[in-house]
């Protein structure tokens, strides 16, 4: 068998073609302009968003992987988010239909996200996102928390995992679930009332993005004598900075003798609905919210 595949006339042509794929992918890997490729994308992440970029290493595989080490982004000079490790391995294939899928892996605030971008090359922008979290350290996150949330460094500990999918066309639709184990509050204040320090907590959150908002169809947040429960509609996550209305019911449930403050301060506007729990609506807008005593509010019944 193995002198007729030596003798087959397609042997030495297929030797000479493997042999010249081999130099090829050697001769791209050792003279791809590395270093203005990593300036390219620095420039393209700081013109596309309202970051400042800075990446220690770019190198790229011969099987066309791209590998991003040590990438910082920045806003008013502040670093916001550490990836560690980014690895992109476009899909060449799909340049065939108009596309470009890019499935990466990011090693990003202590755990892993691994997912899959879809470019359009007719819009020359994202079509599709979707990705799966695990393991994320919920005391990373705690810098993209807005600072009126804490008078002294607001402390969050746990684990976050979950995932997303969402496509760009050109309307924002998509759903999203996320779960937090183990989680713990400390130093939380809203509008000067000092939060006692929450432990052992498990919170989920789960909802979908469709016209031009985020509905929230199960927040719940439960454990050490506190069971809250939230639904409603905000701001698309990515347009929070530009404000929008919010429009939250809640149900609230607190029970042992730390909490006995929270009832006489939340009373006035919340609504007893029996068994200890309290009902209410969340109104105005993310940046300026506010309690309401809402009878009316379908998302408390």
């Amino acid at each position: 068998m193995r002198e007729k595949i030596v003798k087959s006339k397609h042997f030495v042509p297929s030797c000479y073609s493997l042999f010249f794929v081999i130099v090829f992918l050697v001769s791209f890997y050792l003279t791809f302009p590395v270093e203005s490729f990593r300036q390219r994308i620095i420039s393209e992440i700081e013109t596309r968003t309202p970051f400042k970029a800075d990446i220690k290493k770019v190198n790229i595989s011969p099987i066309f992987s791209l590998n991003i080490h040590n990438m910082k982004l920045y806003k008013a000079e502040k670093q916001l988010l550490n990836i560690d490790e980014l690895k992109i391995r476009p899909s060449l294939f799909s340049l065939f239909f108009g596309t470009l899928n890019l499935p990466f892996k990011a090693c990003v605030l202590g755990g892993e996200t691994i997912g899959t971008l879809i470019y359009s090359k007719r819009t020359k922008h994202i079509e599709r996102a979707e990705a799966k979290i695990t393991s994320v350290k919920v005391e990373k996150i705690t810098p993209f928390i807005p600072a009126n949330l804490g008078n002294k460094r607001l402390s969050m500990q746990g684990f976050l995992e979950g995932n997303f999918s969402i496509a760009f066309n050109p309307e924002p639709q998509g759903d999203f679930a996320f779960d937090i184990s183990k989680l713990g509050i400390k130093n939380l204040r809203v509008r000067g009332f000092l939060f006692p320090e929450f432990i052992n907590m498990e919170s989920s959150f789960k909802g979908k993005i469709e016209n031009e908002v985020t509905k929230i169809e199960d927040l719940k947040l439960e454990g050490d004598g506190l069971d809250l429960v939230i639904v409603g509609t905000m701001p698309l996550l990515w347009k929070v900075k530009r404000g929008g209305v919010i429009d939250l019911g809640l149900k609230l449930q607190l029970t042992g003798p730390k909490f006995a403050v929270f009832k006489r301060v939340l009373a006035p506007y919340l609504v007893p609905q029996g068994n200890g729990i309290l009902g209410g609506k969340i109104a105005g807008t993310f940046h300026n919210p506010r309690l309401v005593k809402d009878l009316n509010n379908p998302n408390t019944q």
